[in-house]
């Protein structure tokens, strides 16, 4: 049974991706043709900037608190697979934690490829990890922590970035060297909290391990705002 679990989610994935490709090729061959939509995008992207700039990101930072969860779903055919392979929620493609430092909001979350050449965990700013150039949607979740349970997921989540733990290609949830988005998320949360159980399993791509909705979907978690641009 798990075999065909796993083929039937592989073949899902490979058309998923064939459509997207098309899509996109199909996109940027009518762009090509049109230079009056290249000025259309441009002003639709200030748009989205200025937007952004003046009403999202102002009421995103007034919203966060350490130890948060920060979501945020890309505009590239990546953040697009990533998104689909939610099983019950397919708003957010990547997800990480948020970590108030001195004065400034920091995201520590889990990347791989062109957005982070080394692989290695990183400690980007809020400003940032949501910015409409590369992003179409952010969320914030809050689980219910105690003081002493923040204080551990910080201490955890700083202690993956001294080591500069890499991002896990294989989304392999049984290895811990290496560690994918909500892998680090959730891996990180369960210290906090003790409990090995909290969060829901699934499989992706016929492994067992957990998914960006895992975490958001969890009956503790609450959203505290959804936000798209």
């Amino acid at each position: 049974m798990q075999n065909v679990k796993r083929n039937i989610t592989t073949a899902s994935l490979l058309a998923v991706i064939c459509l997207l490709a098309a899509c996109s090729g199909s996109e940027e061959k009518t762009a090509s043709k049109n230079p009056v939509s290249d000025d259309r995008d441009s002003l639709y992207q200030l748009g989205r900037l200025a937007n952004y700039n003046t009403v999202v990101f102002p009421k995103i930072l007034a919203l966060v608190e350490t130890g948060d969860i920060i979501t945020r779903c890309g505009s590239d055919l990546t953040s697009e697979i990533l998104r689909r392979l939610n099983e019950k929620d397919k708003t957010f493609s990547h997800i990480g934690i948020v970590s108030i430092e001195q004065d400034t909001v920091f995201v520590y979350h889990s990347i791989g490829g062109e957005f982070n050449p080394d692989q290695k965990l990183k400690r980007e700013k809020l400003w940032s990890f949501t910015h409409p150039d590369d992003n179409k949607a952010a969320g914030v979740f809050r689980l219910p922590l105690k003081p002493s349970q923040t204080k551990t997921l910080i201490a955890e989540v700083q202690r993956l970035y001294r080591i500069g733990v890499p991002f896990d290609l294989d989304f392999d949830w049984h290895t811990n060297d290496r560690l994918y988005c909500a892998e680090f998320v959730v891996k990180s949360l369960t210290k906090a909290l003790g409990d090995t159980n909290y969060f829901h399993h699934t499989f992706i791509m016929g492994k067992e391990g957990v998914g960006v909705d895992d975490v958001t979907s969890n009956k503790n978690a609450v959203r505290l705002g959804k936000w798209d641009y």
